[in-house]
């Protein structure tokens, strides 16, 4: 998964819409259309600020590798490892 579908997902996970997520990053609603959309990339700030919003490391962001096991669980896919992190949040 790369980074565009990443961000949506989580987003998505977030329950936030473009604009919301825009004012927490400190961007234009469109910048974060942008890069869902795979148009533009974040820059390094950004980056750090989707990894403190999202709870994910800066890595899990950057890092499109499905084989590589994910923090420690030795969860191989990215996409159901980002559900369960949703799921441990839950009350």
């Amino acid at each position: 998964m790369d980074l565009s579908a990443k961000i949506k997902l989580l987003r998505h996970e977030k329950e936030l819409s473009q604009r919301e997520l825009a004012k927490k990053v400190g961007v234009d609603q469109k910048q974060i259309c942008r890069y869902e959309n795979g148009d533009s990339l974040p820059s390094i700030i950004a980056l750090k600020k989707y990894s403190k919003i999202f709870c994910v490391t800066t890595d899990f962001l950057l890092d499109d590798n499905s084989n590589e096991k994910l923090e420690g669980f030795g969860i191989k896919d990215r996409e159901l490892y980002t559900y369960c992190q949703t799921i441990d949040k839950f009350p």
